[in-house]
């Protein structure tokens, strides 16, 4: 509740997914938190935790019949229902929600945070590694050139580019962290960037240092027999495969430019399909032009209280000026 970048964040996401489980943290919504008990955390558990389709990954040095044979034993224990439990049946996509151009949220502080949102893929799509290539390359890109507005004084902003993909759903996020005052000049140069990206050509340079880059980041995560154990579960759990660590190089290297273009069009950003979210303490000045955040334009007219001021100001400013000259005066009569 107190992380005003993850409010903006779920916000965003109602405006695409409604009220899916992706709109809030991984805690549940406050209001269900509350009211939980522990007896219907255990029944839960009992029914959903073990099911029969459960994924276990063991790497090291083991007789594979009799570990799996001290685990069925042992995991039947926990649940009740262990033997008994069907299959459970693989979520559909959320339907597309009506489409909420933009979301504001109000916060206390000078730092504003702009969330652009768009439906992606699911994790066991063939265009995931593509999409993750381009969100990398997209991330860079936009840095640099918020690195040269910064350079000429216009203001000083970050990015941050995901794709977030699951078994079911999947979303595009770019995050702009800036000065409230910047957010109209941050949001041009983000949706500038992204149109670019995506009619542009990428040089190879790039694309290959992206690549090693993406490899090297999986690599590390198959250090150790617990990583290892970790990752290849988790392939499976999201519809890779429990083999795809001997894959993904051949996958990665295979991913050409005209792939990453085509997702890129499809999900980063599409035309009028994404939310525009924003966290700011003058979120009221803000308004939305066919999905561009502009400011209102300020009042023309100034009150006539702060124009008599003004007027004062200037008289007592002359004043001192005329008490030098009286003085000149006194003193040459004094010399006489």
């Amino acid at each position: 509740n107190e992380n005003i970048k993850l409010q903006s964040i779920y916000a965003s996401l109602k405006g695409i997914f409604g009220n899916s489980p992706l709109t809030y943290s991984d805690f549940g919504k406050l209001e269900d938190l509350s009211k939980t008990k522990r007896v219907e955390v255990i029944d839960y558990y009992k029914k959903n935790f073990i099911p029969s389709n459960l994924v276990i990954a063991i790497v090291g040095d083991f007789y594979a019949v009799e570990l799996r044979d001290y685990l069925i034993a042992n995991l039947g224990r926990l649940s009740n229902t262990y033997k008994n439990t069907k299959e459970t049946n693989k979520t559909t996509a959320s339907e597309s929600a009506k489409i909420e151009p933009l979301t504001l949220i109000k916060n206390d502080s000078d730092i504003a945070y702009i969330n652009f949102i768009s439906k992606s893929i699911t994790s066991n799509n063939k265009k995931i590694v593509a999409l993750d290539i381009a969100t990398h390359l997209l991330e860079e890109s936009i840095n640099e050139s918020l690195k040269d507005a910064e350079k000429l004084a216009t203001f000083s902003s970050s990015v941050e580019i995901i794709n977030k993909s699951f078994l079911n759903d999947g979303y595009f996020l770019a995050t702009l962290k800036t000065h409230k005052n910047n957010i109209a000049s941050a949001t041009q140069i983000l949706q500038k960037e992204v149109e670019i990206f995506k009619k542009n050509n990428i040089p190879s340079f790039k694309l290959q240092y992206i690549k090693n880059q993406l490899y090297t980041d999986y690599i590390m995560k198959l250090t150790d027999s617990l990583a290892f154990a970790d990752t290849i579960s988790r392939d499976e759990v999201l519809g890779l495969g429990f083999d795809y660590y001997s894959k993904h190089e051949d996958i990665l290297s295979a991913v050409s430019v005209s792939d990453i273009m085509e997702v890129s069009r499809e999900y980063i950003l599409p035309e009028k399909k994404y939310t525009i979210g924003v966290s700011s303490a003058n979120s009221d000045d803000l308004t939305m032009e066919e999905n561009k955040l502009e400011f209102k334009k300020p009042k023309e007219n100034v009150p006539e209280k702060e124009t008599k001021t003004d007027a004062k100001n200037e008289t007592t400013e002359v004043k001192p000026n005329t008490s030098n000259k009286d003085v000149s005066k006194d003193n040459k009569t004094t010399k006489k």
